[in-house]
């Protein structure tokens, strides 16, 4: 609707619950360009190719110092193709943003592109990550710290351009205090064990509809302590004994939860935010994909560069676990409801200009109110 209405420059620039949209807005202005009835179509194509460059970049060359040999990425790629508990990240432009940053995050770990497509490539990326959300909160400071470790001019340059966009983030956080305001918060220690240890472990190893099931029952909270532990404990392995590769995706993906944690959206009237985000499954996921993805890509180094035969076998187990058990029974996502979008496209150019027209949207009980401009205004 910011894109149909206003200028290109001002909806760019926009920025609104206290950082910036670049990548939806971006996406909005391409759509403008089609007739009305084709709108939604841009946004699942560009939700599309942002969310396949992560598996394309993931089998790619530039992962394989650290990733290991192709097998073992190719099936990391087709892990996060089928990523478990993740149905509000799947072909929406709107959470595409949550790719961008897996993306930005392994650019930024990974070998240098050799020629000028693969710098243009990364150039957009990490502008667009940054400049989509509050990620860069993480990503600059870790890539800040990769160029003081390698020093060369694709650091540099990676580095470079998330402090820019830090800089941009820091300026619209100050100019939103106060609008992220909602519900209590509600958090405690065992709203926390069962977040981690049960929608973000449980949903990512056994998947959301086991988790949906665990979440109803007595033992719910003593499973939760458990996965929580076993979580942990593997962590603490990682960061000990692997690279500095799945370290750093570690870092960002779990600082990021913990950013989503202190200021989450989208709590159910009646519940705290913390509540909601452990009792609901499927809720939140927005929060949970980039630890989950970065779990998954350290799991997989683990299991293509892993020290010791056993270490890397207890790898392997748990990817086997994921694609067994959570890829595989939420594999079938739930359909959108088709509001029948070309039937409003058609009443919108009947209706005369300055009059305006109501459309319905997933997710159902959502709208979008469209007025329509004079000829050749827009």
């Amino acid at each position: 609707v910011d894109a149909w209405h206003r200028s290109a420059w001002i909806n760019l620039t926009s920025y609104s619950l206290g950082y910036f949209y670049l990548s939806i807005r971006l996406v909005s202005q391409i759509a403008v360009l089609v007739p009305l009835q084709y709108g939604p179509l841009v946004f699942v194509l560009s939700a599309i190719v942002i969310q396949a460059s992560v598996p394309t970049f993931v089998v790619s060359s530039r992962c394989a110092v650290w990733l290991g040999p192709f097998p073992i990425r190719l099936a990391a790629a087709l892990l996060y193709c089928g990523m478990p508990d993740s149905f509000e990240e799947h072909c929406i432009a709107l959470t595409s943003r949550i790719h961008l940053v897996v993306l930005a995050a392994l650019i930024i770990v990974s070998a240098p592109p050799r020629a000028f497509p693969g710098k243009l490539f990364d150039i957009s990326t990490l502008i667009l990550a940054g400049l989509s959300g509050p990620f860069v909160l993480l990503l600059a400071p870790v890539a800040m710290w990769w160029h003081w470790r390698v020093r060369s001019s694709a650091t540099r340059r990676n580095y470079l351009i998330l402090a820019a966009t830090l800089c941009c983030a820091i300026f619209a956080l100050l100019g939103s205090v106060g609008s992220r305001v909602g519900p209590p918060l509600g958090a405690g220690l065992f709203e926390f064990i069962r977040i981690v240890g049960g929608q973000l472990t449980m949903g990512f190893f056994l998947g959301e509809e086991t988790y949906a099931t665990i979440v109803k029952q007595p033992y719910f909270t003593a499973a939760a302590v458990v996965s929580l532990l076993i979580l942990s404990i593997l962590l603490v392995l990682i960061v000990l004994r692997e690279r500095w590769e799945a370290r750093s995706l570690l870092i960002i993906g779990f600082g990021l939860l913990a950013l989503g944690l202190a200021s989450p959206i989208g709590a159910t009237s009646g519940m705290t935010q913390w509540h909601v985000l452990w009792s609901i499954p499927g809720c939140g996921q927005r929060y949970f994909f980039v630890p989950m993805a970065m779990t998954l890509f350290a799991l997989a180094a683990v299991a293509g560069r892993g020290q010791g035969r056993v270490w890397r076998g207890a790898a392997i187990v748990l990817l086997v676990l994921v694609a067994i058990m959570g890829a595989r029974v939420d594999w079938r996502l739930p359909a959108f409801t088709d509001f029948q979008f070309k039937h409003y496209a058609n009443l919108y150019r009947s209706i005369p200009p300055g009059a305006s027209l109501t459309v319905p949207i997933n997710p159902p009980g959502w709208e979008m109110k469209l007025k329509k401009l004079e000829r050749g205004r827009r």
